[in-house]
C-alpha cells in the first residue's frame, strides 16, 4: 500500500535557505520515485519515510509509506502509522534525555561513574595495571573501552527474566578494557547499558520508562515507545530478513534483542515520531532567544554535536551519490550522534553538499533497519524506518540523493 502525507504549515511552495539555496516541495515525486524503486529492489515489505524542513514562519512536514505489508502474514498494509523498530535510533533520542540530566544537574559528562554505579554492580576498572575512571562523556561517545554487545548476550533472556538495565551489568562488568578510557573507539551497545543503569540509580525507575515520559513529555513524540513484554503496540509491523531473495520471518535473536537492551535500540516508533524528535533538536540549537521551553539549551546540543577527543583521530570516508563518489567526508561519533563533514570541492551538481554537516544516527539489525538525520544548516530533518535489515550501506545514500532533490 501506498499513502502519501503533506502538512504544510508553512504557506509556501519554495522556501529560501540563502546562500542560493532553497527547498522546493515539487520535487517530492523525485523523493518518491526514489524510495519505490529502492523498496522493490530490495524487498522491504515496509518503509517509512519523512520530512521536516523549518523557516521562522513554520514548518513543512512530508511522510510517505512504501512496500506492501507491515505484517504479511496478516495482510497488514503498510502506512505511515505503522509502528517499528528504530533500533540503534534509540540512542539518539537517549542522548537528549542524558544532556537533560545533565542541564539539570543530576549527572555530569566527566565525573567518574562510580559516583552513580556502586563498585558491586560495575568494579572500578584498570588498563595497563593502573586504575582507570570511566566518564559519561566518553560512554555516550563510545570511547570508553567496554565491549559491544555479542549474540550471546541476548540468549540469557530465555533464562533471566531482566526488567532493568541494571540487571544486564553483570553480563560483561568483570570483562577486561578494550583500551584506555578515552583513548580509542569502540562502538558499544553495553556501554549504552551501563549509561542506562546511571539513570536508573539516579531517578530509581527502570531505564525503558524514564526514557518513554521522555519522549512523551518532554519531546512531545505521541506514539513511540519502548519494547516490552508488559504491554501491547498498536499497529506494531512485523520484522522480516531477506534470505536467497525470500522474505522470511526474522532469526529470534531480533526478537529478543530490544528487550534488555532498550537504551541501546529498544524504541519502537512511527515515522512522524522521529521527525518531530528531529525538529526539536535543530531548534533548539539556534533557538537562543526564544520564549518557548526548548528540549535543551543551545549551549547543550552544540557541546553534543561537536565534541571531539583529540586522542581518537577523525575519520575520512566516501560516499556514491547519484553514481558519483565524494571522497573525504569527515567522520566522528560525537555525543549520541554521528557527524559528518562534507569537503568543499564537491561537484557542482551537488555543490550544496560543499561543507555541509550532516547528523544522524542509524539502526541497524537483522531485520529492521532506521536512520535519523538532521541538517542544522537548513533546518532540514530526514527520518526513514524499515522492517527489513541489511539496508545500512544504503540510508545515507538515500537521504543525500533526497536531499539533492529537494534544495535546488
Amino acid at each position: 500500500m501506498h499513502q502519501s502525507s503533506l502538512i504544510l504549515i508553512l504557506l509556501l511552495l519554495t522556501i529560501d535557505f540563502g546562500d542560493s539555496y532553497s527547498f522546493d516541495w515539487n520535487k517530492l515525486p523525485k523523493v518518491n520515485r526514489l524510495f519505490e524503486k529502492f523498496t522493490n529492489e530490495t524487498k522491504t515489505p515496509c518503509l517509512t519515510v519523512g520530512l521536516r524542513v523549518g523557516h521562522m514562519d513554520g514548518w513543512v512536514e512530508w511522510t510517505d509509506s512504501f512496500g506492501s505489508y507491515a505484517d504479511i502474514e496478516n495482510n497488514i498494509p503498510c502506512t505511515t502509522q505503522t509502528m517499528l523498530k528504530v533500533a540503534s535510533v534509540s540512542k539518539a533520542i537517549g542522548s537528549a534525555l542524558i544532556g537533560r540530566l545533565v542541564e539539570q544537574g543530576k549527572l555530569s559528562w566527566d565525573l567518574d561513574i562510580s559516583n552513580y554505579i556502586s563498585n558491586d554492580l560495575f568494579p572500578k576498572k584498570k588498563f595497563a595495571n593502573k586504575s582507570v575512571n570511566i566518564t559519561l562523556r566518553q560512554l555516550i561517545t563510545h570511547q570508553s573501552g567496554i565491549r559491544h554487545s555479542r549474540e550471546q548476550d541476548f540468549m540469557h533472556d530465555w533464562e533471566f527474566r531482566i526488567n532493568n538495565s541494571t540487571q544486564l551489568l553483570t553480563w560483561f562488568s568483570n570483562d577486561r578494557l578494550l583500551f584506555e578510557p578515552g583513548h580509542g573507539y569502540h562502538y558499544s551497545n553495553n556501554g549504552w547499558s551501563l549509561i542506562g543503569a546511571i539513570v536508573e540509580s539516579i531517578e530509581n525507575r527502570p531505564y525503558h520508562l524514564v526514557l518513554e515520559d521522555f519522549m512523551h513529555n518532554i519531546i512531545g513524540m505521541p506514539t513511540a515507545t519502548s519494547e516490552s513484554r508488559d504491554h501491547l503496540i498498536m499497529n506494531r509491523g512485523r520484522q522480516y530478513r531477506i534470505h536467497n531473495g525470500k522474505v522470511l520471518p526474522p532469526e529470534i535473536v531480533d526478537i529478543l534483542r530490544p528487550y534488555p537492551h532498550w537504551p541501546a535500540g529498544g524504541v519502537t516508533a512511527r515515522i512522524e515520531d522521529l521527525l518531530i524528535y528531529g525538529q526539536q533538536m535543530y531548534s533548539s540549537s539556534y533557538d537562543i532567544h526564544s520564549t518557548k521551553k526548548s528540549l535543551l539549551k543551545p549551549a547543550t546540543i552544540k557541546e553534543m554535536w561537536t565534541y571531539h577527543n583529540p586522542n581518537v583521530s577523525i575519520t575520512k570516508e566516501s560516499m556514491k551519490i547519484f553514481n558519483k563518489t565524494i571522497h573525504n567526508i569527515k567522520y566522528r561519533y560525537v555525543m549520541g550522534w554521528e557527524r559528518r563533514e562534507f569537503p568543499s570541492n564537491v561537484e557542482h551538481d551537488q555543490s550544496i553538499l560543499n561543507n555541509l554537516i550532516y547528523l544522524s544516527h542509524t539502526g541497524g539489525i537483522g531485520s529492521a533497519n532506521a536512520k535519523l538525520a538532521i541538517f542544522p544548516s537548513l533546518n532540514f530533518t530526514f527520518a526513514i524506518i524499515a522492517n527489513h535489515g541489511s539496508l545500512n550501506n544504503q540510508m545515507d545514500r538515500l537521504v543525500i540523493e533526497s536531499l539533492n532533490y529537494l534544495f535546488a
